[in-house]
């Protein structure tokens, strides 16, 4: 699997703190808390092509995508840490 190089200036200036995330995007999340708009870009690009890059995919159903919708729907009505 081939994935794209993490920046080097993430890890150096953000702390992430991965003890109660489950989910890919948290990193993502972190950075935008912190207003750090350009390098939750960066991530979420590295997150994307990350998924891309990994292997075959699901066809996309109708089941499937009422499923994506239902877990974004619901992240996204969380309040904000």
């Amino acid at each position: 699997m081939a994935t794209s190089p993490r920046p080097q200036h993430l890890e150096e200036d953000v702390d992430f703190d991965t003890s109660d995330s489950k989910l890919p995007g948290h990193t993502v999340d972190a950075l935008l808390v912190q207003g750090k708009v350009e390098e939750a870009r960066a991530e979420l690009e590295r997150l994307l092509l990350e998924g891309l890059d990994s292997g075959n995919g699901k066809p996309m159903t109708e089941e499937l995508l009422q499923q994506i919708i239902a877990k974004a729907t619901l992240r996204a009505s969380r309040p904000a840490r």
